[in-house]
């Protein structure tokens, strides 16, 4: 019977933090307006945000660009979008992010 080769523990690793921009959807749909975009029922149809075309698909919706080859990003009602200091988007659900994000001060915006 061969023996079992020990296998040592695994390491453990944390990301390094990083400071993100966050917008509610509710602050992101003010942004829109300021932008002077046409607006459907209150809520901006098309506007340029951080350099990108964004579109509303519903009252609830809007979709971001990720990249160059065409694929959206679904913005939805009650999440938050996080733009990082590369200008990449990503949402978060409020717990995840109520979990994982507090408000730091003192450091300049990424948008």
């Amino acid at each position: 019977m061969a023996r079992k080769k020990k296998i040592a523990p695994r390491k453990k690793y944390a990301e390094i933090n990083k400071i993100k921009d966050a917008l509610s959807f509710d602050d992101f749909v003010s942004e829109g307006i300021a932008s002077g975009a046409d607006l459907t029922k209150g809520m901006p149809d098309r506007f340029s945000f951080h350099g990108k075309i964004v579109d509303r698909e519903d009252q609830d919706t809007y979709l971001l660009p990720v990249g160059t080859d065409g694929i959206k990003l679904r913005f939805i009602r009650g999440e938050m979008l996080l733009i990082d200091a590369n200008g990449l988007f990503a949402v978060c659900d409020m717990t995840c992010f109520k979990g994982n994000y507090f408000q730091v001060k003192g450091f300049p915006s990424v948008l």
